[in-house]
């Protein structure tokens, strides 16, 4: 059985890091990490940030027992920069213009600072907009292909897969991301 942690935003790097050490220091069988987080690396200079800590504890799985396990995935980074999306906002405005009738959509759902919010790096504790930006994520069809085909490259080919979702109730990513991981998308 493949075993398969998937950290969603800080919280569950958090987390999947606590698992890591448990699982090292008690000899078992250490799961595959799947990291989904838009803001991987984005920490400032000089400060250790949830992502690089985990990438510390990976290259010294890599070293002592020569298994790498922790993939960090940026589902919005690439398809977002392709698109050219910056903002919230920019995911409604094609060609960079937002028509009259999405601008007044969007002010009877989000709040200016919610349309502003730059989800190329992160969603700064804003669920709704976490869960917009991945929803339109889905919508392009790139979870699939990121994510569900992903854990299957990643483990043994016709065997079954034991998932935990890790991640938090609170912030931007862990409500905006967890309820878009549903079956259905697969």
């Amino acid at each position: 059985m493949s075993k398969i942690l998937i950290a969603v935003g800080g919280a569950g790097q958090e987390i999947a890091l606590a698992c890591l050490r448990l699982c090292h220091m008690s000899g078992i069988e250490i799961p595959t990490v799947l990291i989904v987080d838009s803001d991987q690396g984005a920490g400032r200079a000089g400060v250790l940030t949830r992502s690089d800590a985990l990438q510390h504890f990976a290259r010294f799985l890599r070293q002592t027992r020569d298994h790498d396990c922790i993939f960090p995935l940026r589902p919005l980074a690439e398809n977002i920069r392709e698109r050219q999306v910056g903002t919230l906002q920019s995911l409604f405005s094609p060609m960079r213009v937002t028509p009259p009738r999405v601008k007044e959509i969007l002010s009877l759902l989000f709040t200016d600072n919610q349309q502003m919010t730059r989800i190329v790096d992160g969603f700064h504790g804003n669920p709704t907009v976490g869960s917009v930006a991945v929803e339109d994520f889905v919508i392009q069809g790139e979870f699939k292909e990121q994510l569900l085909d992903r854990i299957d490259m990643l483990t043994e080919p016709n065997v079954p897969h034991f998932v935990v979702l890790a991640g938090s109730t609170t912030g931007g990513t862990g409500p905006g991301v967890i309820p878009v991981l549903r079956p259905e998308n697969s």
